[in-house]
């Protein structure tokens, strides 16, 4: 699997199959699904090889690279 972090925050905001093609360029984030035009390739981190926690959802993590911890700011989960 693949995600994409915020660099300030380390905040993971999306998960990706590991064949999915992004595209990071100094203007925007491109994903199969999405084009995120708030996002560049200064802002966000793409780490490959990862192995998101069962419970994942956008928001709920960080990821350093090397280690998930729940995010410190979370107030509740996903709206279903």
């Amino acid at each position: 699997m693949k995600t994409l972090t915020n660099n300030g925050s380390n905040l993971s905001f999306i998960i990706l199959e590991d064949d999915a093609e992004v595209t990071m360029s100094d203007t925007e984030v491109v994903t199969p699904d999405y084009r995120f035009v708030c996002e560049n390739s200064s802002t966000v981190t793409l780490h490959e090889n990862v192995t998101p926690p069962e419970d994942w959802f956008n928001g709920k993590y960080t990821f350093d690279g090397t280690t998930w911890e729940v995010n410190p700011n979370l107030s509740e989960g996903p709206e279903v």
